[in-house]
């Protein structure tokens, strides 16, 4: 295998010019690999079809196919220590958008489970949200926002951001954290705390979620707060 590792604590988040090379041409000739993967303390090894290299907020990701998980995987081009050339060829999936699965596939795989219910269109959602908050699935002529998250106090600022009214279905973290938010608004306005729900509230209970589900609208908020 081709020794990969970075040359220093210093450029530890860059992978080395050969490496990314060495991937793209991978890529462009159909040519499976066989790579070490940096897993916390140990190297994991794995055979992948590399799909596509993407560059995304100055890091380097590799977007592949698993032969190892038999699964779609995005691998951290920093965390990529030996790579060996394999004779085995791979066709590419027809028509990939590798900017697009990348960003939806950042968006799972954390904690704390996503899903929100927004009173908007995919098409209008798709222009306020970006791809890496959720997966946007529709619902009638409404958008079903389903993700993971590690921080529900952040996802919750984020679809704050949202100009329509939406309802949290779940996770009970998220719901906690939006309700915090909400409240927090609601003082920051000099309302009282415990007035009771946001103006636009909807019962989500007819979409399979929880009954009750919070729901605001951001741009009601900013009316209340300014």
């Amino acid at each position: 295998m081709r020794d990969a590792s970075g040359p220093g604590a210093a450029d530890q988040y860059r992978p080395s010019p050969e490496l990314t090379t060495a991937l793209i041409e991978s890529g462009a000739a159909a040519r499976r690999l066989r790579l070490a993967y940096r897993m916390g303390a140990a190297d994991r090894e794995m055979e992948v079809d590399p799909w596509a290299v993407v560059l995304r907020h100055s890091r380097w990701y590799l977007l592949c196919w698993s032969h190892t998980r038999q699964e779609r995987r995005v691998l951290r081009l920093d965390r990529i220590v030996a790579i060996e050339i394999l004779p085995a060829t791979f066709t590419p999936p027809d028509d990939l958008d590798a900017l697009r699965v990348l960003e939806e596939h950042l968006s799972q795989g954390w904690t704390y489970p996503v899903d929100v219910l927004v009173y908007a269109t995919v098409e209008e959602a798709a222009t306020w949200l970006p791809r890496s908050l959720a997966r946007l699935e529709p619902d009638g002529d409404r958008t079903r926002l389903r993700a993971t998250t590690d921080d529900p106090d952040w996802y919750a600022r984020q679809l704050a951001r949202i100009p329509a009214p939406f309802a949290v279905l779940g996770s009970a973290e998220l719901r906690r954290a939006t309700s915090a938010l909400s409240r927090r608004l609601l003082r920051a306005a000099g309302a009282r705390a415990d007035d009771g729900a946001a103006p636009d509230q909807r019962n989500a209970s007819g979409t399979g979620g929880t009954s009750g589900a919070f729901a605001m609208s951001a741009s009601d908020s900013a009316n209340r707060a300014g």
